[in-house]
């Protein structure tokens, strides 16, 4: 559930607010780690935490880069993920394309949105 609310906060805390205020703007996508969750099957770290749209816990990014990418490095990172803003998105560029062209991410898939 916290991922959830690390996407609205940087929705409403950047985005959608002045002075861009890009709201209806642009349109929202699928979190590409609410996908990752049913590709990796993590467990969740209390069961009680299911719900009908999420059965599994988020992996971080760099292990879904690393589990999809166990022999390259298309984003450049050689093995280190800083958590700066160009290297996650750099990273998750790849682990959307990756889990895209293998029929596990969808964009417009709005089910279980965050808010």
């Amino acid at each position: 559930m916290a991922d959830y609310l690390h996407v609205r906060f940087d929705l409403d805390k950047f985005l959608y607010r002045d002075p861009w205020d890009f709201r209806g703007m642009f349109n929202e996508c699928r979190d590409i780690m609410f996908s990752a969750a049913d590709a990796f099957k993590l467990p969740l770290p209390d069961a009680r935490l299911e719900t009908e749209f999420q059965k599994y816990a988020y992996p971080k990014l760099d292990y879904a880069y690393a589990k999809l990418f166990p022999d390259s490095d298309p984003a450049g990172i050689m093995g280190i993920q800083d958590h700066r803003a160009l290297s996650d998105a750099k990273v998750a560029s790849y682990v959307m394309l990756k889990l895209h062209s293998e029929g596990l991410y969808s964009p417009m898939d709005m089910r279980g949105r965050y808010c």
